[in-house]
């Protein structure tokens, strides 16, 4: 391809060289994780970035969401910096009592 400016095999988005600014499917850093108590673990969902997992106690669900949600927003083309997502988990219902371990 002879167009200047269009990469024919971009890495991600749209291939346009000397863009300054995030394309279009870029969202904003701030991410709503759904949390539920289930009967003998805690499940964190978040559809925005493709998350899902689980864990025996709260802290550790916290740990492991922050840990892998950098690497989703990039598998998933979500042009934010890892270190700009922030992570706000909201709690749903359970099957037993919510008290955080």
């Amino acid at each position: 391809m002879d167009t200047p400016g269009i990469s024919e095999n971009p890495q991600r988005g749209y291939g346009v060289s000397n863009v300054s600014q995030p394309l279009p499917n870029t969202f904003d850093c701030e991410f709503t994780v759904l949390v539920t108590r289930l009967q003998d673990m805690w499940l964190a969902e978040c559809d925005q970035l493709g998350l899902v997992t689980e864990a025996d106690d709260y802290a550790t669900l916290e740990n492991r969401a922050r840990q892998i949600a950098p690497e989703l927003a990039e598998m998933n083309g979500l042009f934010v910096p890892g270190q700009s997502i922030r992570l706000e988990f909201q709690m749903m219902g359970s099957r037993d009592n919510m008290d955080i371990e």
